[in-house]
């Protein structure tokens, strides 16, 4: 992982949390990794994670946008509905100004249980505001804290790893796997 080939101002570019991540973990971490970008958007994250040395990187989001680069594995979809159709493990799962835009936030954490491998990490950044300081009219969907995504992880099978006022990362337990063992309430 080459972070020098990040440009100037880069935390303008990506999430400045994701940059902490990759710089506390970096030791953890092997460009072997499998990466899932979650409501990827202009894929800026899933971009940069392949320009910085992982080869593996896949995003989903329900709009797809012109020139795709083929390095990228790309799906349209829409994160409200189950991911049926993907059975890959990821080790690193983003997800960056998405909760604020779902509603059924269980089926989400559930699906990114699902497709974490153990040992995954999961980042995770969110908006506890409505609207941008930047462009006002801009709607950021239903405010979220982090207390409200991490009480729907199971603590049997998440840790978490470093927690800010926007902002959480856990990691993946080994041992139990998705279903075993589960407690929590249904979809």
């Amino acid at each position: 992982m080459d972070l020098r080939v990040a440009p100037a101002k880069l935390d303008r570019i990506i999430s400045p949390y994701l940059l902490f991540f990759l710089k506390r973990y970096a030791a953890s971490l092997s460009l072997e990794n499998r990466v899932l970008d979650l409501g990827s958007g202009k894929w800026r994250h899933s971009n940069f994670m392949y320009r910085i040395g992982f080869k593996n990187v896949s995003c989903i989001d329900r709009y797809s946008f012109p020139k795709m680069p083929d390095y990228i594995t790309f799906i349209e979809h829409n994160l409200e509905n189950k991911i049926e159709f993907l059975e890959q493990k990821f080790d690193i799962i983003i997800a960056t100004f998405l909760f604020m835009f779902i509603e059924n936030k269980r089926l989400l954490v559930n699906e990114i249980t699902r497709l974490s491998a153990p040992n995954a990490y999961f980042i995770c950044t969110l908006n506890q505001k409505k609207t941008s300081a930047f462009r006002p009219a801009l709607s950021f969907g239903k405010a979220t804290t982090p207390d409200e995504i991490i009480t729907l992880l199971d603590p049997a099978l998440w840790e978490i790893m470093h927690r800010n006022k926007d902002s959480f990362i856990a990691k993946r337990r080994e041992g139990m796997a998705y279903g075993e063992g589960q407690t929590r309430e249904k979809e």
